[in-house]
C-alpha cells in the first residue's frame, strides 16, 4: 500500500489530490470498476449516501455493476439491470 502524506488540518491541495488519484489508479490497475468501488466505499465512510445512490444508478445504467458483494447495494436497496 502506498502512503500519501496529506497536510493535516487543511484541505487537500490539488497536488495531493492528483497524487492520491494516481496511487488509486495504479493500485486498482486502471480498472474503472475497482476505482468506482473505492470511490463508493470512501463516500460511504463520509456519509455521502445520496451521492452514492446516484453512482449506483449510473453503474446499473452503464452495466458497471460491482463484482464485490460488499459494494452491492452500498447506496441503498440493491439495484439490478432490467
Amino acid at each position: 500500500m502506498v502512503f500519501i502524506p496529506i497536510n493535516k488540518g487543511d484541505t487537500m491541495t490539488i497536488e495531493e489530490k492528483k497524487a492520491l488519484a494516481k496511487a488509486i489508479s495504479i493500485n486498482a490497475k486502471w480498472d474503472g470498476s475497482d476505482i468506482l468501488d473505492i470511490l463508493q466505499i470512501a463516500l460511504e465512510d463520509a456519509n455521502f449516501h445520496s451521492v452514492n445512490r446516484l453512482i449506483e444508478i449510473m453503474r446499473v445504467n452503464e452495466s458497471l455493476i460491482s463484482n464485490e458483494p460488499y459494494c452491492l447495494g452500498i447506496g441503498g436497496p440493491l439495484l439490478t439491470a432490467e
